[in-house]
């Protein structure tokens, strides 16, 4: 998981794989991911408030990609947190 979110830390360009691949391990971890909410979370809070609106875009990309994992693993704070900043 830490490799995931360095590979999308770093992510530039508006290529849609790396978004669809953290996606799709975070799906298929399930409940397995539940520990690694707080560090996603985190990330996600760190490029929503950044300058540039392409990582903001891709934040919120991914937020919809997760979001379903979220809540089966009993993150809806989390997840209403992350709502509130996408205004």
């Amino acid at each position: 998981m830490d490799c995931v979110l360095a590979a999308f830390h770093e992510q530039t360009t508006d290529d849609t794989i790396i978004l669809n691949g953290f996606g799709a391990i975070v799906n298929a971890l399930g409940l397995r991911a539940k520990p690694y909410f707080v560090q996603i979370v985190g990330t996600i809070h760190w490029r929503l408030n950044h300058k540039s609106i392409r990582i903001r875009q891709q934040a919120a990309d991914l937020v919809s990609k997760i979001a379903k994992s979220m809540k089966i693993c009993g993150e809806e704070g989390r997840l209403g947190r992350l709502g509130l900043n996408l205004n």
